[in-house]
């Protein structure tokens, strides 16, 4: 349950909790949620991959250069880092399209890809 653990952490580390007067076992429960709504089946749209786009957002938090954050801010990044692709098909359709359509903001590299 690294989604859970690793949110759970985060809103405590940042102060979310008490700043809000967040319900924890509320707060334990999204998480739990959140994190089995995810496809498990999905090879790269998965809780893992959540995970990690959270602790990318927590490591940004933490830049010396980027300390102007409210915590609200804070909050709401937080959030759309640990649900931005619950329910994700799996699929590549959306990526594919794009590519077809030949917008200037898809780049493809070899088999990866970013959008811009």
């Amino acid at each position: 349950r690294p989604l859970f653990n690793l949110g759970l952490i985060l809103f405590q580390k940042h102060n979310l909790v008490k700043e809000f007067d967040l319900d924890i076992m509320r707060l334990m429960r999204f998480l739990s949620l959140t994190e089995l709504a995810y496809n498990s089946e999905t090879p790269y749209h998965n809780s893992i991959h959540a995970t990690d786009v959270l602790q990318g957002l927590h490591c940004l938090l933490n830049e010396d250069k980027l300390t102007n954050f409210t915590s609200q801010e804070i909050l709401a990044s937080l959030i759309a880092a640990i649900l931005h692709d619950v329910a994700h098909p799996g699929n590549l359709y959306t990526t594919f399209l794009f590519i077809e359509l030949k917008r200037s903001y898809v780049i493809i590299f070899s088999t990866s890809f970013l959008i811009y």
